[in-house]
């Protein structure tokens, strides 16, 4: 039904807010899906009441879906991928909420979180505070650290040096995440020798290893 309606309708009124309403928290997921496809027909930044109802619906299906496999298996169907995206181009998210979304259990929720860190990280020097300091306290994985610094992201020299200061992180993921940042403009080639010595010392091989072929090329 949301289907042909999302074709058909072009404005938005009462009984258009609560067929969506209705698909969001009646029915089950995959109709959920199809009321939040057409919910973004209508999702400008003034709609606050659509804004509302889709947080609600987002909170409710956190509690309602079936828990994500951590072991493997079949994935179970969720509405929350669709109503992250519409509420991310909806609205500004806060940088705590995004850190959230992007250590979501769900994978498709995470993509749609690293999707808005990637357009926003270069404008956003709050959020690349956030960043750092996430994945220093393991809140979120690395990965994202790390995918930023090959983006060549615009990091500060403060931030810079805050995540030099990861290579001497506890956990080996975060270190090799923060060691990318080497391999950049960013680092002076003193500060680079310094924090060469620091990794060549590390009780992880991999990170011995990749200080040891760096040290060599220069």
């Amino acid at each position: 039904m949301y289907a042909p309606l999302a074709k058909a309708i072009i404005t938005f009124d009462q009984d258009v807010m609560d067929a969506v309403s209705k698909g969001l928290f009646q029915s089950g997921p995959i109709t959920a899906k199809e009321a939040a496809k057409l919910a973004g027909n209508f999702s400008t930044p003034e709609n606050d009441h659509l804004y509302k109802t889709l947080i609600e619906a987002y909170t409710f299906w956190i509690e309602n879906e079936e828990p994500y496999p951590t072991k493997g298996g079949t994935v179970p169907d969720s509405p929350r991928e669709e109503l992250l995206t519409i509420l991310l181009d909806m609205k500004k998210p806060s940088d705590n909420d995004l850190m959230g979304f992007l250590s979501d259990p769900r994978r498709d929720v995470r993509d749609v979180a690293e999707k808005y860190l990637v357009t926003r990280i270069d404008e956003d020097t709050s959020l690349r505070e956030k960043l750092i300091s996430a994945t220093s306290e393991e809140i979120i994985d690395p990965i994202y650290l790390s995918k930023t610094i090959k983006n060549n992201t615009a990091f500060s020299p403060l931030q810079v040096d805050s995540i030099c200061e990861m290579i001497n992180h506890e956990n080996s993921k975060v270190k090799y995440a923060a060691f990318n940042i080497l391999h950049t403009n960013h680092v002076s080639n003193e500060m680079l020798r310094k924090w060469l010595k620091v990794a060549m010392k590390d009780g992880n091989d991999e990170i011995r290893e990749s200080a040891v072929l760096l040290e060599s090329r220069l």
